[in-house]
């Protein structure tokens, strides 16, 4: 069995970056489990998602 202990779920809609010539993601969920709270895996899942978005050449 595996159990997550942060999760974190987002997006990119290229149409819309293309029309404002920007390079968004938007992050639409982020949530950490109780027993793992107040560990920074929630800022940490933050923080390499929006590297990995920086890193994306397409958008």
């Amino acid at each position: 069995m595996v159990v997550y202990a942060a999760f974190c779920d987002c997006q990119i809609h290229p149409e819309n970056n293309e029309l404002n010539k920007r390079k968004d993601g938007l992050v639409s969920l982020l949530g950490t489990r109780r027993g793992f709270r107040k560990q920074g895996l929630g800022r940490g899942i933050f923080l390499s998602v929006n590297t990995q978005i920086a890193y994306i050449k397409e958008v």
